[in-house]
C-alpha cells in the first residue's frame, strides 16, 4: 500500500487552513447579520423570561407504613384454608407495597378527581386561578370564571380529565424502595396553595386508604362472625377467632392514627424563595439559539451563493 505523499498532506493541511480562514471569513463579513439575529433572540428570551410568572415549590419527605393490615388478613385466610382443605393459597410475599400504592393513588385520575369534587378551594386554582397577589398573600380570580364573593360559578367547568395534565405538571411524588421514602412536591404561583394542596393530599391518601381498610374490615368480621356461629368445630373455630382479632386491630389502627399509609417525617412548608421560572437559563439558551441558527444561515447562504 502506497503511502501517501508528504506534498500531498501538506496540500491537504493548506487546503484545511484555507476553507477554515474562508469560513471565519465569511462570518466576520456577516458579522452584522450574526449579531442581530443573536441579539433579536437573547432580547426575545428575556422578555419571555420576564413575562413568566414565578413559581413556588413547597416540598414534603413521607415515610411509607406498612400496610400490615392486608397482610394479616391474607395470612389468616391461607390458614384457614389449609387447615380444611390441606392446601395454602399462596407464598403472600407479592403485590404493591405502601409506598408504591400511595403513589399509584396520588398519580392517579380518580384521586385528582377526588380532590376537586370535596375541595373547593382546589377546583377554584384548577380553573379559575388568575395570579397571586403577594401584597395580600392571596389567590385572585378569573371573575368572569367564578365569582368569589359570591362564591358561584359563572362558566362551565372543564371535567377533571381535562385539567389532569396540568395537575401532573403541578404535583411530583416518587417513591424509593430502599428506605420506604416518598419524596412529594406541588409546585405553583401561589405558595400559600402549594402549601395547602400538599397538605391535603396526604391527609387524602391517608383517609382514603383508612376508609377502604375499615369498610373492607368491617365486610370481613360481618363475614367471620357468621362462620363462626355456623361452625362449631374448635380448630375452625381458633383460626376464625385469630382472623378477628386480626381485623378488630386493623380497625382500631384506622380510627387512632391520623398518619395511616403514609407519614410526614418533613412535613410540607409554605415556601419564600421562588422555584422558577429560571430566567438566566431561558435567556442563556435563547442567545445559544440565536448564534447557531444564524452561524447556520450565514454558511448555507455562502454555499448556496457559490454553487450558483
Amino acid at each position: 500500500m502506497k503511502k501517501p505523499h508528504k506534498n500531498m498532506e501538506i496540500h491537504d493541511e493548506e487546503e484545511f487552513d484555507l476553507d477554515l480562514k474562508e469560513i471565519l471569513l465569511v462570518f466576520w463579513t456577516s458579522r452584522v447579520i450574526i449579531i442581530s439575529v443573536t441579539s433579536l433572540f437573547a432580547f426575545g428570551a428575556v422578555i419571555y423570561s420576564l413575562t413568566q410568572p414565578n413559581t413556588y415549590t413547597s416540598e414534603s419527605i413521607v415515610v411509607a407504613v406498612n400496610d400490615q393490615g392486608g397482610g394479616r388478613v391474607s395470612a389468616g385466610v391461607n390458614a384457614l384454608v389449609k387447615m380444611t382443605t390441606g392446601a395454602g393459597v399462596g407464598g403472600g410475599g407479592g403485590g404493591m407495597v405502601a409506598g408504591d400504592k400511595a403513589v399509584t393513588t396520588i398519580e392517579s385520575r380518580e384521586f385528582f378527581k377526588h380532590l376537586l369534587d370535596n375541595h373547593e378551594f382546589v377546583e377554584k386554582h384548577f380553573i379559575a386561578f388568575e395570579k397571586f397577589d403577594h401584597s395580600s398573600r392571596a389567590s385572585i380570580f378569573d371573575q368572569s370564571i367564578y365569582d368569589d364573593e359570591s362564591k358561584a360559578w359563572l362558566d362551565t367547568k372543564p371535567s377533571y380529565l381535562e385539567l389532569y395534565n396540568d395537575y401532573g405538571n403541578m404535583v411530583s411524588a416518587e417513591y424509593f424502595f430502599s428506605n420506604g421514602i416518598i419524596e412529594l412536591s406541588v409546585e405553583h404561583e401561589s405558595p400559600i396553595f402549594a402549601y395547602d394542596f400538599l397538605t391535603l393530599i396526604i391527609q387524602e391518601v391517608n383517609n382514603l386508604r383508612r376508609e377502604k381498610d375499615l369498610s373492607q374490615s368491617s365486610k370481613a368480621l360481618k363475614y367471620l362472625y357468621e362462620e363462626s356461629a355456623r361452625n362449631n368445630l374448635s380448630v375452625i373455630q381458633q383460626s376464625i377467632s385469630q382472623m378477628i382479632t386480626s381485623q378488630l386491630s386493623t380497625q382500631m389502627l384506622a380510627k387512632i392514627k391520623p398518619d395511616y399509609m403514609i407519614q410526614a417525617f418533613d412535613k410540607p412548608f409554605i415556601p419564600i424563595e421562588k422555584s422558577g421560572p429560571q430566567r438566566l437559563f431561558i435567556t442563556i439558551m435563547g442567545t445559544i439559539i440565536g448564534i447557531v441558527l444564524s452561524l447556520s444561515f450565514v454558511i448555507i447562504n455562502y454555499f448556496f451563493k457559490e454553487n450558483e
